[in-house]
């Protein structure tokens, strides 16, 4: 197949029924008969390995399987978010092309002008400059229904209970906390934590007190970005990346460990 059609042009490559990559065809390598010509292509995405994103890909019309063309409002969404929110272009492909937005503004997605917030990150304006500014390696992941518990998340992603990361804020004698902690946790031992914090009192937080404390309902409370004096379980570390809280109860942040020690203001930890 010939490439040259397609310059300037976003396209979803197979090379075969089940392997593609989506890219931007460059430039031929070659002056040779136009179905045998091979093309340099930039990678925006694929499921494999092979095909990094971001790297250049030299590929011959011959081994070309199909050429699958995009919504112009895809190539622009991508885009967009290839220059300011590089790991929600991951998003794409939870999407059917007839939804997708006509507009993008970073952080959050407007399907028409008067159309209701399509939200990723919710309005946590604040965990968005966090991430971008950090440079924090990151996803956000939507799904159609909060989660609500551990084995819940566990469940839809995939993964063990422990890589689950709620956040949960305290309330002390004299200010509130924050407290992340792995899903498999189990009771936190508040009295022990009280002396090592030097506190009078400390409980968990009710639910409006929760929204006080943070502005975000409780069961969302985002992992960082909620401004609070922050607890860490070590047990975290277990793990490579751990999903929890962006504000937005139908939107996960996944994120690893060491990030969220690095922009959290972590004041002591437990075990």
């Amino acid at each position: 197949m010939n490439l040259e059609p397609y310059y300037g042009q976003l396209i979803k490559v197979y090379v075969s029924e089940e392997e593609w990559f989506i890219g931007e065809p460059i430039r031929p390598t070659s002056s040779e008969e136009e179905e045998g010509k091979a093309f340099v292509v930039q990678v925006a995405m694929s499921p494999l390995a092979k095909y990094a994103k971001g790297t250049t890909t030299k590929i011959n019309g011959n081994d070309i399987w199909k050429i699958e063309t995009l919504d112009e409002r895809v190539q622009s969404g991508m885009r967009l978010t290839q220059e300011h929110v590089p790991d929600i272009e991951k998003m794409y492909r939870l999407m059917q092309s007839e939804n997708l937005p006509r507009r993008v503004r970073f952080g959050w997605l407007k399907a028409e002008e008067n159309d209701e917030h399509q939200e990723t990150a919710g309005e946590n304006d604040n965990l968005v400059s966090i991430l971008s500014e950090s440079e924090i390696e990151h996803e956000w992941i939507p799904h159609s229904h909060p989660i609500l518990s551990a084995q819940d998340g566990a469940d839809y992603f995939g993964i063990e209970a422990g890589q689950t990361a709620p956040t949960l804020i305290l309330k002390s004698d004299r200010d509130y906390l924050a407290i992340t902690i792995c899903g498999d946790h189990g009771r936190i031992d508040l009295d022990d934590l009280k002396k090592r914090l030097d506190r009078s009192s400390l409980r968990l937080a009710k639910p409006s007190e929760v929204e006080e404390a943070t502005g975000f309902a409780i069961g969302s409370v985002p992992l960082i970005g909620h401004r609070l004096p922050t607890v860490l379980d070590r047990q975290l570390n277990r793990y490579s990346h751990v999903y929890g809280g962006t504000g937005n109860p139908n939107v996960t942040l996944k994120i690893r460990p060491a990030d969220l020690e690095r922009v959290n203001n972590v004041i002591a930890y437990i075990r």
